[in-house]
């Protein structure tokens, strides 16, 4: 029988803070000068406190868009190898040791190969 699985408590979205530029620009791209707008969309706007922010809220600088998507990109492929299945260390070594014995004899063939057909070549021309 498998786990039993606890549901998710519903936390409360916290409204984000908007400065004054951030709210005119965000009502001249919807097209509508009314102020409703930023009531619907969950935002209040930063209230002019000695140019300091509302709360104890720290300011952040938003980082660069490709850190953002690298840093997810890690955060997925730690989660993709901690799924992949590692062989024991004794199969992974005789594996190793297996394929480059195998790449040895290969570069040897092709490397008698080379100079048998180069040897050819000069003897046609």
């Amino acid at each position: 029988m498998g786990r039993l699985q606890r549901k998710k408590t519903i936390k409360k979205k916290k409204k984000k803070i908007l400065s004054e530029d951030q709210r005119d620009r965000m009502l001249i791209e919807s097209g509508k000068d009314s102020k409703s707008t930023l009531a619907n969309t969950g935002f209040r706007p930063l209230k002019k406190d000695s140019g300091a922010l509302v709360g104890n809220a720290p300011r952040v600088l938003k980082k660069p868009e490709f850190i953002e998507k690298s840093i997810q990109f890690l955060r997925e492929v730690k989660i993709e190898l901690k799924k992949v299945t590692w062989p024991p260390r004794n199969q992974a070594i005789s594996f190793t040791a297996v394929v480059l014995i195998l790449v040895f004899i290969f570069a040897i063939y092709f490397g008698i190969v080379d100079a048998g057909l180069s040897a050819l070549v000069r003897l046609v021309y």
